[in-house]
């Protein structure tokens, strides 16, 4: 039982580890981001029947098979389509053999009737059909949730009797609160048929299960658009206010550019003042964010806009600069992001040459992981390519 045992748990800290593997998961209407290892956990209890089906049981009725059953479950939903739980199943079971065994209980229509206390442990992977084919909705009153698994199957007071078993089932779940479920359980499960000492093949057992399922906060499931509006919300106000002002500064430069040649034709002495004044190195820009969309890495209208200036100013100061790109790790591939962290930068740095900066006063770079930001500052300020003296 114990090594058993041990199997069943490693298989179900393994599917509750795979919470890691999925940054964020496609559903329709989605998509929506994969929560914390400690939200959508879950516990249930219920009862119900079951009946063992092995050698010559077609020769006891079904009502001298039927028994009462306990169970209790723990789980956690990873996405809103799959999640995992590992279930425990008590039932002193009946099977009928032709020989004696260790619990046999006297003999019926020339049978051994065998009364077999049992546990029934298992993990289950689970899939919600309902949310996989009409999309994820918190408040959906009822959902089917077809699973599998397999654990084991023991005898309490035999030790030698214990058999790996394979499950599947359909659990029927209806909402009646944010926090609380009722679920009817259809399930059945498959083992060696030396379990009760019969003859060789498969037995097996079915239930019928009723009980209620306690959902821990968080319960539900948020799309990837509600949280990037929320965070970005911020940055595009500071974007739309950088773009007036970027406007305002080449009208102002505009004019300037007005005044000192109208001064250069005027007054000679002016113009050679100015000259020596143009001469002198021009102070280096401050450094430029440029912020992209999750995954991408074009350029908006406002994006370009400030580039139009930055460019004025680089083509004016003779300074070289480094563009570096970065991209958050908290989505998609090492792989993928590399790449990205690097396009970004080569799209800002393309823009400024098409704006007539000399491309070898440039230099592109791909910065991915991420930037060293504050605790504070969200995973979304990575996207960014960042124009800066070298």
């Amino acid at each position: 039982m114990k090594n058993i045992l041990r199997k069943t748990l490693f298989v179900a800290v393994a599917m509750m580890a795979s919470v890691a593997v999925f940054a964020q998961t496609e559903t329709k209407g989605g998509p929506y981001v994969t929560n914390g290892f400690w939200d959508n956990w879950f516990i249930s209890l219920g009862g119900g029947v079951s009946a063992y089906v092995g050698e010559n049981f077609n020769d006891a009725g079904l009502g001298d098979r039927i028994v009462p059953t306990a169970e209790i479950a723990f789980g956690k939903w990873i996405t809103p389509i799959y999640g995992v739980r590992v279930q425990v199943a008590g039932a002193k079971y009946k099977a009928y053999t032709q020989h004696t065994t260790p619990w046999s209980a006297g003999k019926s229509a020339g049978l051994y009737e065998n009364k077999i206390s049992s546990l029934h442990y298992h993990a289950d992977l689970m899939l919600n059909l309902s949310a996989a084919i009409g999309g994820y909705k918190a408040d959906r009153v009822y959902e089917l949730v077809p699973y599998v698994g397999f654990g084991g199957l023991s005898a309490i007071k035999h030790e030698s009797s214990n058999k790996l078993a394979f499950d599947a089932g359909l659990l029927n779940k209806f909402r009646v609160t944010k926090a609380l479920d009722i679920v009817v359980d259809v399930k059945g499960a498959i083992f060696a048929s030396n379990y009760d000492y019969s003859g060789k093949g498969a037995n097996g057992i079915g239930s019928v299960t009723a009980g209620l399922v306690y959902r821990f906060k968080d319960r539900d499931f948020k799309r990837v658009s509600d949280i990037e509006a929320e965070l970005a919300a911020p940055y595009l106000a500071k974007a739309k206010k950088a773009e007036g002002e970027a406007a305002d500064a080449k009208a102002a430069a505009e004019k300037a550019a007005k005044e000192l040649a109208a001064a250069q034709a005027a007054n000679k002495k002016l113009a050679e003042e100015l000259a020596a004044e143009k001469a002198k190195p021009e102070a280096k820009i401050a450094p430029l964010s440029t912020f992209f969309v999750i995954g991408t890495a074009n350029l908006t209208n406002k994006d370009k806009a400030n580039l139009d200036a930055v460019a004025e100013t680089i083509k004016n100061d003779g300074n070289k600069y480094i563009i570096e790109g970065y991209a958050d790790k908290q989505t998609g591939s090492k792989s993928w992001n590399t790449k990205l962290a690097q396009k970004r930068a080569d799209v800002v740095k393309n823009y400024l040459v098409s704006k007539g900066v000399a491309a070898e006063r440039l230099t592109a770079v791909g910065k991915f992981p991420e930037v060293a930001l504050p605790a504070w500052k969200p995973a979304s300020m990575n996207r960014v390519a960042i124009v800066k003296a070298e």
